[in-house]
């Protein structure tokens, strides 16, 4: 009867048959497991639910640099206050993340099906959408590392060990995962650029390594300006300390899971901007820069 209800042209409506199944997902899984085939295909058509807005699949590449803006709205914000299809979206979205997270069985399924369309999903023009979009995500990178703790670590012998399909899979994603996250990572949302970090971070614990070859891309080009920047207003200086403080986590997570000759074409650039944070007056920050130090030492 709920899924029916789907059909009714009506987002309020569509919008709270996805919360029950969110909660019929989260309180009986085993119930729901003849329904899983069909509620994903439901899910994925409508997280792409936006009658109002045509996406443009064949947008020019930008340049990887990061916007000095913060906090200033996207362009392609919502201004009409009668379009709640956006409503839609996000809960077919934490409907998709709950399936995730009740169903490592499914992992590998979910890397065929789910992955590219959450991929896809990362240009949602919708700033809170697009935040479940990336947490969906990280929830599909957290349940892969949970059932490999040994996922791709190099030994002291310099040996990988065996690792699961569903890692196997996640790097062949890696290159297509970081594109698309240089294109978030020069929005001038605050909130999309914190996001895009900790999918960063979650991707580096999850898959040590894999982002070895994106460093000469990742560091000149979003994390070393993010350290550089400086800002003499009071709200900026909140938003500048929260993405220095993201910054400095991946940059920590990053130092520690690859291999040190990674770093060293970049170490007169990178060394003055994280030795300034440690006249940053907030603690948290000044904390991370003592983390980054002691993973570039132990490397």
């Amino acid at each position: 009867m709920v899924v029916k209800l789907t059909s009714v042209e009506d987002d309020e409506l569509t919008e709270y048959c996805f919360q029950a199944f969110e909660a019929f997902i989260r309180r009986c899984p085993k119930e729901m497991s003849p329904h899983i085939s069909m509620l994903t295909q439901l899910c994925l058509k409508f997280m792409t639910y936006d009658p109002n807005y045509n996406y443009d699949d064949d947008e020019q590449e930008d340049s990887m640099d990061v916007e000095d803006g913060f906090g200033e709205e996207s362009d392609d914000e919502y201004s009409d206050d009668d379009d709640m299809s956006w409503k839609v979206r996000r809960s077919s979205i934490k409907c998709l993340e709950a399936l995730i997270h009740t169903r490592r069985d499914l992992l590998l399924t979910f890397y065929s099906t789910l992955c590219p369309a959450l991929l896809a999903r990362f240009k949602e023009r919708e700033e809170n959408v697009r935040a479940d979009v990336f947490s969906a995500f990280s929830t599909l990178l957290r349940q892969t590392r949970v059932g490999s703790s040994h996922v791709g670590l190099i030994t002291e012998q310099g040996d990988a060990r065996e690792e699961e399909p569903t890692v196997t899979m996640l790097k062949k994603q890696v290159p297509v995962i970081v594109k698309a996250l240089h294109k978030q990572l020069k929005d001038k949302s605050v909130k999309s650029r914190q996001g895009c970090f900790s999918l960063l971070t979650e991707l580096a614990h999850t898959v040590p390594g894999a982002l070895e070859e994106h460093i000469p891309a990742l560091i000149p080009g979003n994390v070393l300006k993010l350290l550089r920047m400086y800002s003499f207003l009071s709200d900026g200086q909140i938003y500048l300390s929260t993405m220095r403080i993201d910054a400095l986590s991946f940059f920590n997570v990053l130092l520690s899971s690859n291999h040190p000759q990674a770093f060293q074409p970049h170490m007169q650039v990178l060394l003055p901007p994280v030795v300034a944070c440690v006249e940053d007056s907030f603690y948290k920050i000044t904390q991370r820069l003592f983390w980054s130090h002691s993973s570039w030492s132990k490397s």
